[in-house]
């Protein structure tokens, strides 16, 4: 058989339960001897906070409550929607930028220290390629094709001459 539910029993004690489910638990209370006196500790419980009176004439508690309510939706708006999102967005795109910066330095300083300062020599071919027969124009040892020669190779190549 199943127990009554704490709040069940609360509603019973409290008079605030439909008729019907009050008639089961009445039959369960009178079977079940736990059910019993958990039912009448509660109701002892609910006798005592009937007969306490407080005096709240001195205070506002409404108004209080009312303010304290007001504040804390302002609170809330104020700083959870607007200000957090924005705290975490301008902190994740500061990270992005750092990781660009030190991901470029550290790029560059790799690339500057296994690259060679000195540029490659370019050696002239003896063989012609394919593509200077099908212009129709002449090889000769001289031909120099590299697009990319350094001035100072061609001041080098003319002093040799």
């Amino acid at each position: 058989m199943e127990h009554i539910k704490d709040l069940e029993l609360v509603e019973y004690v409290g008079g605030t339960l439909a008729s019907s489910r009050r008639r089961q638990l009445q039959k369960h209370i009178a079977v079940c001897a736990g059910c019993a006196e958990r039912w009448q500790e509660m109701a002892c419980t609910w006798d005592a906070l009937a007969e306490w009176d407080v005096d709240t004439t001195a205070h506002s508690v409404a108004g209080r409550v009312g303010t304290l309510v007001a504040r804390d939706k302002l609170t809330k708006r104020r700083f959870r929607t607007d200000y957090l999102p924005r705290a975490r967005l301008l902190i994740l795109a500061f990270r992005v930028a750092a990781s660009i910066i030190i991901g470029i330095g550290f790029g560059y300083i790799l690339v500057r220290w296994t690259v060679p300062n000195q540029p490659p020599a370019t050696a002239a071919s003896t063989d012609a390629p394919k593509y200077v027969d099908a212009l129709g124009f002449e090889w000769s040892n001289g031909f120099v094709w590299s697009v990319l020669d350094e001035p100072e190779l061609e001041k080098d190549k003319e002093q040799t001459q």
